[in-house]
């Protein structure tokens, strides 16, 4: 990944081709004249063409305003109007503009399609002026209106291929609007009607089929003003609109380039009039133009709309902010009236969006704690062309993000998976959008949104959670960045030092599955398959690379955190970096790692037989779980693993758990002082708890897919979202860059199609007469070998106990016995003395012993005779034959229990090469 990386950006910043330039079109006149007749009169012209002189005024204004609209748009690109041009008064040529008194049924002005393509326009008489002739504010903005119908027909081949009203009616309301503000500061809808004004509609249908009863062709200007916006951005590098302070007009306004309009425009839309010609019209063009999906333009364009109350009303509401900000999430995505509420008990919940084609939900979530977090949300879909479809943005859109799709391990279904840091104890909001890579073949589709989060912790050390990312801009700068500008910077620059026990590179698991296996102990060996679990804290600034941090898919996610690196300054980071990772290698506690036998999806049980190491920090060695009590009796030590694990719930969702240990530093200990059967100290103990997301991530047995389509596509769209201004390179160029030898991750659409089904779970405790099913004892099957070795395990402490008490008792009289025997053998009485000293000064019993042995005496009276002879002779492992016959003696059983954990044990032992002879 980081090779293609590297590759594409060098391509991307070795091209020099020259960005594209509409070739604008010289009209023949940029002149209005009106015309005080219908453009259908038998009268000759010059008759009935005058004005009352109260209405003079008002007709040179609005010629005068058509005329500063036309300078605006010729300058655009856009091409001349096909409307009919005479010579006005002063004998120059200029469009002409019919107005009349005609039905009220249609609108104050309007643009007519004649046969031949050529276009007429025409303003209401009676409905365009005051009653003493004065001209209407809102008529301004009428005129900039139609004049652009008549400038989106001349793009138009047939006269029957007529785009969608969402497409017509909302590009011309965006547009002129922009120039009613931009030329006379004209916003009439302000404070009258906000939602209407910028582009409020229910969203949570399908874009292309606009309720017009509601208005809805109309109020899609805000996804037109969207594009327009992102153009004036990315001419500036910028991945969000940009915000400056209008003076003149004394309102604040974003900047926007309707020049992206005429290259929409010149691409050829092909009928016959749809909704889904309209989609593959301008998912094309959007491409072609953009170099961006109408997937990727959606998505972000969703996630900022949300904000738009109250972020873009020209005053405050007249209700409470937050009714305002329900009421306008109402309209545009059927409110988001349930939040995922997570816990640290309940660290995983769900919702379900109803999704219609085209179309965009709401959900919300808040994540238990304080600091930053990362929350990852799962969704299983029975197709890879649905989960393919969705994409998940964050209110303000800072962060868009595409899905990493797999296999569902178990349960079924094609699962996709996405993550995000975002702030702890306060309510978040997602927009969870609906379109395919081809809009047309988009279907409508319930989901079930699974959301979780990571999160460890520890009694031997605290975090020093992230402040949430703010910034602001300096006094008079012009061009003031959106709240939501650069989330990856933003996050570089407020958590390189944190100590973060929230992020998913801090809760890792890896799964060894196919590890050999072995018969010896996990206890004593450590071997054979092997869960690992990697807690440890980090630096909030790099959580993990998957984790959402700008627009776009896993390629624009990693170029995103880099970007921020850079932003913040690559040495500073890097110095930063390296004091916070300095802190936390000397902070006690601040990492643990444990193992413990293969487990699979739906385990749930526990173990005392695992791996834990725990970080010592400074001045301390590793501080692990082991022992303390020597469970080799005599000569010899082994101190087994001793760590307590326990698994709550194990799903490819959700690895949820607590682990305990006594730890013992071996740095500390003086082993070459001890005697035998001697217990290790216990310099710490430590309790915690875990929950890692997404644990199919350490699954090797799992395989990452990208969105259906082209992966090349893929990434060189995640790079064009993250640089803004490369989008006029040319796409098959960068194409051909990519050596043969880079793989690319796959499609998902090479996936098959898989019903979604529930999760297995399965109870493994230490309980034969728990009844389960045969999946059930594959997976618990770990947990009882661990049963059986904890039994013989704790045998043999409790023997090696029993032998150190026995002789613990028995000292005095060998002292005496090893004195008789010196003085039969004429030994002298000082050297007697001496040698008792000597006994006296040994560590342990069993010291003192081994003195009696190497003088030849008889040393089984002491101690435990019956322990000494089983570590004589130590216990055969079992035959089938006796293990089976121990199962029938045991009257609790029945005769399922029975032949259930025979098979589990022949399993078992097949694995480790077949049953003891």
């Amino acid at each position: 990944m980081l090779r293609l990386i590297t590759l594409l950006a060098s391509a991307m910043l070795a091209l020099t081709v020259a960005a594209q330039t509409a070739n604008a079109e010289t009209w023949p006149t940029k002149r209005f004249v009106f015309k005080n007749k219908s453009a259908n009169s038998p009268l000759p012209d010059g008759v009935f063409d005058g004005y009352p002189d109260s209405h003079l005024i008002a007709i040179e204004a609005y010629e005068n305003y058509l005329t500063e609209v036309a300078v605006r748009y010729e300058a655009m690109g856009f091409k001349a109007p096909k409307l009919p041009i005479i010579q006005n008064d002063s004998g120059d040529d200029a469009y002409l503009i019919n107005v009349y008194d005609y039905s009220d049924g249609d609108g104050v002005a309007r643009v007519d399609l004649m046969p031949d393509m050529s276009t007429r326009m025409r303003l209401d008489l009676s409905r365009n002026f005051t009653d003493d002739g004065v001209a209407l504010p809102i008529t301004f903005e009428h005129l900039s209106h139609e004049l652009f119908h008549a400038v989106q027909r001349t793009y138009q081949r047939n006269y029957n291929d007529d785009m969608g009203h969402w497409i017509m009616e909302g590009q011309a309301q965006a547009v002129g609007m922009e120039m009613a503000l931009d030329i006379d500061c004209i916003d009439e809808n302000a404070g009258s009607a906000e939602g209407y004004r910028i582009g409020g509609r229910a969203y949570y249908r399908n874009l292309a089929e606009p309720n017009i009863d509601k208005k809805e062709d109309y109020r899609s200007s805000g996804f037109w003003r969207f594009l327009a916006e992102m153009r004036a951005a990315s001419a500036m590098n910028e991945k969000d609109p940009i915000e400056y302070r209008d003076e003149r007009c004394g309102v604040t306004r974003y900047r926007a380039d309707y020049s992206v309009l005429h290259d929409l425009l010149s691409e050829r839309f092909q009928g016959p009039a749809s909704s889904n010609a309209d989609l593959r019209w301008i998912d094309r063009a959007l491409r072609q133009t953009t170099k961006l999906s109408l997937r990727r333009h959606y998505a972000s364009f969703v996630g900022r709309v949300i904000d738009y109350v109250p972020d873009r009303m020209t005053r405050a509401p007249s209700i409470p902010v937050e009714q305002a900000k329900e009421d306008w999430r109402e309209l545009l995505f059927g409110g988001c009236p349930h939040t995922i509420n997570l816990t640290a008990t309940a660290p995983i919940g769900q919702d379900v969006a109803k999704l219609d084609r085209i179309a965009s939900r709401c959900f919300r979530v808040k994540v238990f704690g304080e600091g930053r977090a990362d929350l990852t949300i799962h969704i299983r879909t029975e197709t890879p062309e649905a989960i393919s479809s969705l994409v998940i943005s964050t209110a303000g859109g800072g962060q868009v993000a595409e899905p990493e799709i797999v296999e569902a391990p178990v349960g079924g279904g094609i699962m996709g998976r996405w993550k995000f840091r975002v702030d702890a104890g306060s309510v978040q909001t997602f927009l969870v959008s609906n379109v395919a890579i081809d809009p047309v073949s988009t279907n409508a589709q319930d989901v079930v949104i699974e959301a979780s989060t990571s999160y460890w912790d520890t009694s031997l050390a605290e975090p020093r959670q992230q402040n949430s990312p703010g910034q602001t801009s300096p006094a008079g700068q012009e061009t003031v960045r959106n709240q939501v500008k650069q989330p990856a910077d933003n996050e570089v620059g407020t958590a390189l030092a944190s100590q973060s026990n929230r992020t998913s590179a801090g809760t890792q698991l890896s799964m060894s599955p196919d590890k050999p296996s072995c018969a010896d102990w996990f206890a004593e060996k450590q071997c054979g398959p092997t869960t690992s679990i990697m807690l440890s804290l980090t630096p909030g600034a790099f959580g993990n690379m998957t984790v959402a941090s700008g627009s776009g898919g896993g390629l624009a996610q990693v170029m995103g955190q880099f970007v921020g690196i850079a932003e913040n300054g690559l040495f500073e980071t890097d110095a930063a970096l390296k004091k916070s990772m300095q802190e936390i290698s000397d902070k006690q506690g601040s990492t643990v790692s444990i193992a413990i036998p293969f487990i699979d999806y739906g385990f749930t049980g526990s173990f005392s037989n695992a791996v834990i190491e725990v970080n010592g920090g400074a001045g301390w060695g590793t501080l692990q779980a082991i022992g303390p009590r020597d469970a080799q009796i005599g000569r010899g030590r082994l101190f087994p693993k001793s760590g307590r694990v326990n698994i709550l719930e194990f799903t490819p969702y959700i690895l949820r758990g607590t682990y305990a240990a006594d730890l013992t530093d071996l740095t500390k200990v003086d082993l070459s002082a001890f005697g035998d059967d001697t217990p290790l100290p216990i310099h710490r103990s430590v309790s915690g708890s875990f929950i890692i997301s997404a644990p199919w991530e350490g699954d090797p047995r799992v395989s990452s897919y990208v969105p259906d389509g082209t992966s090349t596509e893929t990434m060189l769209q995640d790079l064009y979202q993250m640089f803004p201004a490369m989008r006029n390179f040319d796409l098959s160029e960068l194409q051909e860059m990519i050596p043969d030898d880079v793989e690319l991750p796959p499609a998902a659409g090479d996936l098959p199609s898989s019903e979604v089904g529930g999760f297995p779970v399965c109870d493994c405790r230490c309980d034969p007469n728990i009844d389960r099913t045969r999946a059930c004892l594959k997976v618990c099957k770990p947990a009882i070998l661990s049963c059986g070795q904890k039994v013989q395990l704790d045998k043999r402490i409790e023997q090696a106990s029993y032998e150190r008490d026995a002789l613990v008792e028995d000292v005095d009289r060998m002292r005496r016995d090893f004195e008789d025997h010196m003085r039969a053998s004429g030994m002298e009485e000082a050297h007697i003395a001496q040698v008792l000293t000597e006994f006296d000064a040994k560590p342990s019993a069993e010291d003192q012993r081994r003195m009696l042995m190497q003088v030849g005496m008889d040393v089984g009276s002491y101690g435990d005779d019956e322990v000494q002879r089983a570590a004589a002779n130590p216990p055969k492992p079992e035959t089938r034959e006796e293990y089976i016959a121990k199962l029938e003696a045991d009257p609790d059983l029945s005769d399922a229990q029975r032949e259930r954990l025979i098979g589990l044990m022949d399993e078992a032992w097949a694995e480790m090469g077949g049953w003891p002879e």
